[in-house]
């Protein structure tokens, strides 16, 4: 399913991570990107994120509960089933 037509992020892009104060904390760069069943994101992956307890099953019930609440917005369901894209960087500048 797709809700728009934004590109994918470009392996090399970088971002501006920026703190509440909108203050530039550090730079990412971009170093892989794919996409894949929402239910078929590796333990690798989630663990790679590092959010919670860097466990998959953590991984997705924070994001099961993110994108049901931005798929409201589109009047759609969330699925197991649906495409996301995983996208992995590594920092190249921190303050």
């Amino acid at each position: 399913m797709v809700i728009d037509n934004s590109p994918l992020p470009p392996i090399g892009g970088l971002n501006i991570i920026l703190d509440s104060d909108n203050n530039a904390v550090c730079i990412t760069q971009t170093i892989k990107v794919y996409t894949c069943p929402f239910g078929e994101v590796s333990e690798s992956h989630a663990f790679k994120e590092g959010e919670g307890d860097c466990s998959i099953s953590y991984w997705r019930m924070v994001h099961k509960d993110f994108f049901s609440k931005e798929f409201k917005t589109y009047n759609l369901d969330f699925s197991e089933n649906m495409m996301i894209v995983c996208e992995e960087f590594e920092v190249v500048w921190k303050e």
